[in-house]
């Protein structure tokens, strides 16, 4: 290609127009040139600016460029605050559906607008449009919902709306969240009305319908246990709003538990109607929980005397069974101590022979839970140690990511099913094993005034201090116990969930002194102790915590006399047909925190000791709780 020579009067000429190509060569009067096109384009194109990753709030909302610094360009023009409040797309995944984050204060105010709404429902027209126009004028619908709520009927709503919503969240509890999704996933909103959260809030009453199968096979025998029902349903404790009635029988076992014969599986001398009568409640109420082994499995094991079933797995069922069966007959709790005992002389002559079962494994589980409800601390301990134990020789625990379950390890496809089913209910045990943990572990530390200053250096967040911790594994537990209550009339004869009643009544008395004015705390405790009192219809040791967890909050000034009266007229009730003593356990511990320093006085005995002594005089202003209750 020639280059035009420069003409005349001084004028470079231009070149011609050039195509696009890898490269062209340009003839000048002194030669040639290689010209890069491509090159020369990108001379041409305009530098871009930085690209950042982030942008603040006021550049979101301006859909404006932001820098992405600490002080973004735009901000700092403007003399504005600049503000970071994005959150990661791996959170946002985390998040349940129809669950969304705000910040505190946003919280706070729409839990207000709630409570002013539910007001509104109740008010007169006339005054509803003057709540209304106040609105209109810019009140804070939390000081027209102050000024309107002694309108509203029942008991306080606040509580009732704040403990529906998802608790607020620290950034430890975020990291928690997305490192260890299981042991604290997101919890979405809770779906109830007023109505149905004031209910959880009040004891159950047990129906009878007088028409239980005989307890025993004969009546000289030394375990034969007289029923005295028919003396003592009429001695029932009433006024309750929820009903718990005993089980139908089902429709999924009945026909199998027919054939079942009892004396050959133990010598306890019961009937085998009333043996059928504890199972199927079983698996009614506790199974769906604790499913410690497969029902069909079991069933088969129990009727043809397969591998699935054994005398120690039998006894140590009954014996767990037979304490929540008392709810609809009483002395079934004899009979479940008479089976304890059985069991922990099958267990014996077990670990004698140093055979390891999957069987052995639920059955030691049940031994565990049995000797909790029995108040025998020191040997619960030892039976989820060696079941535990029992369960990492089989496999079930501590198994290398990398290697993987072998499957064919485990035997049959049945055995494969049994051991599963046993290895997944043990592990949604520990998970509030380890909540319990967590608490314990850092309560020692809470209890420091410095504990704000102390940082947790394995976590990335600001927050990471013993106090966040032991607040998010409490909201786990808030949570877990709501659900649990709520969605589960098993609940009311099932013992299994006691451990999380008491660490989060312990956890939510700690709250009220730090909360201030907050409802939510008041709300949790109530449904605590409403829970134990419908628990002790089957298991007496429930009547020696609830009185302790009253006395500590009596003595905190937490709790009203009049309440704690009113508790104390229904355990009374509820319990006349315990005709065996309701004496806790000297070793039983219910104050957890003072047990840090004290354990002696923290212990339940000692407790109800000091709720005996207080003089529990009513005053014309007492309350059932304390005042913004």
């Amino acid at each position: 290609l020639k280059l035009m020579p420069q003409d005349v009067k001084g004028y470079q000429a231009l070149p011609p127009h050039t195509t696009k190509g890898p490269g062209l060569t340009a003839t000048t009067a002194t030669g040639t040139t290689n010209i890069t096109v491509g090159a020369t384009h990108s001379m041409r194109r305009k530098r871009r600016g930085t690209y950042a990753s982030k942008a603040c709030t006021f550049c979101r909302e301006k859909k404006t460029a932001c820098d992405g610094k600490p002080v973004c360009f735009q901000c700092l023009r403007r003399s504005l605050k600049c503000e970071y409040r994005t959150v990661s797309q791996t959170i946002l995944n985390a998040i349940p559906a129809g669950s969304q984050i705000m910040d505190k204060a946003e919280a706070v105010e729409n839990a207000d607008a709630a409570v002013l709404l539910g007001i509104l429902k109740h008010l007169p027209e006339e005054k509803a449009l003057k709540a209304l126009h106040l609105l209109k004028q810019g009140y804070r619908p939390a000081d027209i919902g102050s000024a309107f709520r002694g309108h509203s009927l029942g008991l306080p709503q606040l509580p009732f709306y704040r403990a529906g919503l998802p608790p607020t969240h620290s950034s430890l509890e975020f990291e928690l969240m997305m490192r260890h999704p299981v042991a604290y996933p997101a919890w979405a909103p809770v779906q109830s009305s007023n109505l149905e959260m004031e209910q959880l809030l009040l004891p159950s009453k047990i129906v009878g319908d007088g028409s239980r199968p005989p307890l025993t096979v004969g009546t000289n025998d030394d375990y034969s246990y007289p029923s005295l029902l028919s003396e003592q349903r009429g001695k029932q404790s009433s006024g309750f709003t929820q009903l718990i009635v005993p089980p139908r029988p089902s429709k999924l076992y009945g026909n199998r538990l027919l054939g079942v014969e009892i004396t050959h599986w133990t010598n306890i001398p019961i009937s085998n109607d009333f043996a059928i009568a504890v199972l199927q409640n079983y698996f009614e109420t506790d199974h769906p929980l604790i499913p410690l082994f497969d029902v069909d499995l079991f069933l088969d094991g129990l009727l043809c005397m397969t591998q699935f079933c054994s005398r120690l797995l039998v006894s140590a069922i009954f014996a767990w069974a037979c304490q929540g069966y008392a709810t609809y007959e009483p002395e079934s709790t004899m009979i479940g101590h008479a089976f304890y005992e059985e069991a922990k002389k099958l267990w014996q002559q077990e670990k004698t022979a140093g055979a390891d079962h999957i069987c052995t494994v639920a059955a030691v589980h049940y031994l565990a839970i049995t000797a909790i409800s029995l108040g025998a601390g020191a040997e619960y301990v030892e039976y989820l140690h060696e079941a535990l134990e029992m369960a990492k020789r089989l496999g079930l625990f501590n198994v290398s990511p990398s290697e993987g379950p072998d499957l064919k390890s485990y035997g049959e496809p049945d055995a494969q099913r049994a051991t599963a089913q046993t290895a997944w209910a043990l592990f949604n045990c520990l998970t509030i094993y380890y909540h319990l943990i967590v608490l314990d572990l850092f309560r020692p530390l809470i209890r420091q005034n410095d504990v704000s200053t102390l940082r947790l250096r394995s976590f990335t967040s600001k927050q990471a201090t013993p106090e966040a911790v032991y607040k998010a594994s409490t909201n786990q537990l808030k949570r877990i116990v709501l659900f649990y209550r709520q969605a589960f009339p098993e609940s009311s004869s099932c013992l299994f969930w006691h451990s999380a009643l008491l660490y989060l009544a312990n956890a939510i008395l700690r709250e009220a002194k730090t909360s201030g004015q907050s409802p939510e705390w008041r709300f949790y405790f109530r449904l605590c102790i409403a829970s134990y009192q419908t628990l002790y219809c089957s298991f007496r040791l429930a009547k020696g915590i609830t009185i302790s967890l009253l006395s500590m909050g009596l003595e905190r000034g937490f709790v009203g006399v009049r309440y704690a009266k009113a508790v104390r007229r229904d355990l009374e009730l509820r319990g006349k047909h315990h005709d065996v003593s309701d004496r806790v356990p000297h070793s039983l511990v219910v104050d957890l925190d003072l047990a840090v320093t004290d354990p002696s006085a923290a212990q339940a005995e000692r407790l109800v000791q000091r709720f005996q002594e207080l003089k529990l005089h009513e005053t014309e202003n007492d309350e059932e709780l304390p005042a913004g209750s």
